[in-house]
């Protein structure tokens, strides 16, 4: 499943190119106001989600 092209060196073209078409097709089909809840609701996720995972002085 993982054929490295040199030991220990892993080729993420294929990742980089999905993350591209994803990229892309948010920008082209999803509307801009849906795009800011998106973002306005995962920001105040990982802020909560922060503040649950600090470590105790």
């Amino acid at each position: 499943m993982f054929h490295p092209k040199e030991a220990g060196v892993m080729d993420c073209t294929k990742a980089a190119w999905a993350l591209n078409c994803a990229t892309h097709a948010v920008k082209t089909k999803v509307p801009l106001e849906q795009r800011m809840v998106f973002i306005h609701i995962a920001t105040l996720f990982s802020y909560h989600l922060s503040c649950f995972c600090r470590p105790e002085s």
